[in-house]
């Protein structure tokens, strides 16, 4: 039986460190196809199906019911989508075999700075099976099967990680449409096309590689990593940023009253400190304390939303 899992955390292009080690471990890695995907500027959500059992939905932190979580009105976006969903029920069914679909639900209202149209549409961009994940062409093929198109927008292969890496992300965004003046797209996730490659932690090795503008934070170069606590806590800062607070509102829906401030206020540091312990993971934990010292200005961030 499929359950809810959170899903992974997707690497930034520029984390040197981790790609070295992945190629270590996974030396074939370097020459393998890679697909190249838009990376839709929206909220995850998971669609999961078992045989002979109501489709369940999932935000990217949990489960969530109709009637009780709008999820971005999720429920009557997936009216539009009620045929090819009943037909994934049927096959599910059939082969006796649940899959989860995890998708970008995207449009007005969810998140800024990027067009899609005037109504709210939902792509997927992964799968898993009780057997596992599926390939990136396995999951294209099913939706083909499916007779649909809610793949997430193609933009191009690669036959290796270095000209992948090295992919061009200053273009519009492909939904709804190409042509759209001043419409850029929020950047591009990298995956492997016939191959499931996961890391020490887990995690599928995928990367993202957004544009400058959607960039939530911007690591200094290593000759700049090692500061005073004092000095580090300036950079932590940088962290705490507009961007990033969109990041969290997709996953957990926008503020509508004070009493949620301390909610905000910790969901945007623990997404901070993440990437930031990512790009200086020689911080000693002794500093966090003061480090991390931040919630004025991720409060006075979030009120403007109030």
């Amino acid at each position: 039986m499929m359950k809810f899992e959170k899903y992974p955390s997707i690497e930034n292009f520029y984390r040197e460190k981790y790609i070295k080690e992945i190629l270590m471990h996974y030396p074939e890695m370097m020459d393998k196809m890679y697909i190249i995907t838009e990376k839709l500027h929206g909220s995850n959500t998971q669609l999961i199906f078992n045989p002979g059992a109501p489709m369940q939905v999932a935000s990217r932190r949990s489960l969530i019911t109709k009637g009780v979580h709008s999820h971005f009105n999720v429920w009557e976006v997936l009216e539009k989508y009620d045929i090819v969903l009943q037909g994934i029920q049927r096959l599910v069914d059939q082969h006796k075999n649940g899959i989860v679909f995890y998708s970008e639900l995207f449009g007005p209202g969810i998140n800024k700075g990027i067009n899609y149209g005037l109504e709210k549409q939902i792509r997927f961009f992964d799968a898993r099976t009780q057997l596992g994940w599926l390939t990136q062409k396995q999951l294209i093929e099913f939706c083909k099967r499916l007779g649909t198109s809610l793949f997430v927008p193609i933009i191009g292969y690669t036959q290796n990680l270095a000209e992948a890496l090295a992919f061009e992300t200053n273009f519009n965004s492909k939904i709804p449409n190409p042509e759209i003046e001043d419409n850029l797209c929020e950047g591009i996730v990298i995956k492997p096309f016939d191959h499931i490659c996961v890391d020490w932690n887990g995690d599928l090795f995928y990367l993202k590689k957004k544009n400058e503008i959607f960039a939530e934070s911007k690591p200094k170069k290593k000759n700049e990593i090692r500061a005073e606590t004092r000095e580090l806590n300036e950079i932590f800062k940088t962290y705490i940023t507009d961007v990033r607070l969109q990041s969290v509102f997709s996953k957990e829906e926008y503020i509508t009253n004070k009493s949620q401030i301390g909610k905000y206020v910790r969901l945007l540091l623990e997404d901070a400190k993440e990437d930031f312990l990512k790009d200086y993971p020689d911080v000693k934990p002794e500093e966090h304390r003061k480090l991390f010292h931040v919630g004025d200005k991720a409060a006075r961030l979030i009120m403007r939303y109030l």
